[in-house]
């Protein structure tokens, strides 16, 4: 499961992806602390490639838990 994770963050990061091509943010919201660290370096960089863009905001809740 988590490689399919992982695969998903990272076609979504991708340079030239449709996030990018749309200019849509994504932000990831959760505990990153019970992901493995390799997910969350592609979260990291999937926020870190759309961070500037304005035209959407995508809220992804990923290891998330009622105190977030």
């Amino acid at each position: 499961m988590m490689e399919l994770t992982k695969k998903s963050f990272e076609e979504l990061s991708k340079e030239h992806g449709f996030f990018q091509e749309k200019k849509i943010r994504v932000k990831v919201v959760g505990d990153r602390g019970l992901v493995r660290e390799d997910i969350r370096e592609c979260i990291d960089s999937m926020e870190r490639t759309t961070a500037s863009y304005d035209s959407l905001l995508v809220n992804v809740c990923f290891a998330y838990n009622s105190v977030y």
